[in-house]
């Protein structure tokens, strides 16, 4: 298939968050359940919003870093009658959207009909960042990791600050430079009625802040939050027929 013929075969036709009366937005510091629920609760509001049944989903990816639930496990759990595709990735950042765009193939080639993607996790009150130590099934760290995290590389900022220092050496940029980034991030941030922090800063604010590995302090860091986020996936011919507009992909 070409990339004229992909574009906008497919689309995100539900979207749906781990609410609960004490996260009716989604994110908490504190789920108090576990990730599995906060899976599932994202799944049902997802196809709750596409006006679909859980049950039709045919097929579910998600990505972790040891610190969530795999894809065939939720499908079990919203009892899902007939599976053609489940894949669980280990990475994080870009995934959301490497998870999204291959489910999208998936739908568009007709393996899967409704497509699940998610990301589930007690990223707060749980397996925080960078605690490769021990993971959501209790496992000492392995692969690539058992060999940086003895020496300190064990979360994003640490591992991207050795980046980001040699990107300000070698090009001149400065601490407000990341300051900037940080500013417009929150003034985005306060546009959107579904984000956590709410109040505005300051290039001062960031400077003030406390550092937290060469060069990037407390206000270049994002949140870790629990929370369970889901997406469903299906052709744009078959979003016509369902409850909302499709966002095409």
């Amino acid at each position: 298939m070409s990339e004229r013929e992909f574009r906008n075969s497919t689309a995100i036709v539900g979207i749906g968050y781990s609410r609960s009366a004490a996260a009716p937005g989604g994110f908490s510091k504190n789920s108090g359940v576990s990730v599995m629920t906060l899976a599932v609760r994202a799944v049902r509001e997802a196809c709750a919003d596409a006006g679909i049944s859980a049950r039709d989903i045919d097929g579910a990816i998600t990505y972790q870093l040891n610190d969530s639930v795999l894809a065939e496990e939720v499908l079990r759990a919203v009892d899902a009658r007939e599976v053609r595709y489940a894949a669980t990735l280990f990475g994080g950042g870009r995934y959301s959207s490497s998870t999204t765009m291959m489910m999208a193939e998936a739908v568009s080639h007709g393996i899967v009909r409704y497509g699940l993607v998610f990301r589930a996790m007690n990223g707060r009150s749980g397996v925080r960042v960078g605690q490769f130590g021990v993971g959501s099934k209790g496992n000492r760290v392995g692969g690539p990791e058992q060999f940086t995290s003895i020496y300190g590389l064990s979360g994003a900022a640490v591992m991207y600050a050795i980046q980001a220092r040699r990107y300000l050496d070698v090009f001149g940029a400065t601490d407000d430079d990341l300051g900037a980034w940080a500013v417009n991030g929150r003034r985005n941030a306060i546009a959107n009625p579904r984000a956590t922090m709410r109040s505005p800063i300051t290039l001062e604010d960031h400077r003030n802040s406390r550092m937290i590995v060469d060069p990037y302090r407390l206000l270049d860091c994002c949140l870790e939050t629990d929370v369970g986020v889901a997406l469903i996936v299906a052709t744009a011919a078959e979003a016509r027929d369902l409850r909302k507009r499709p966002i095409l992909i």
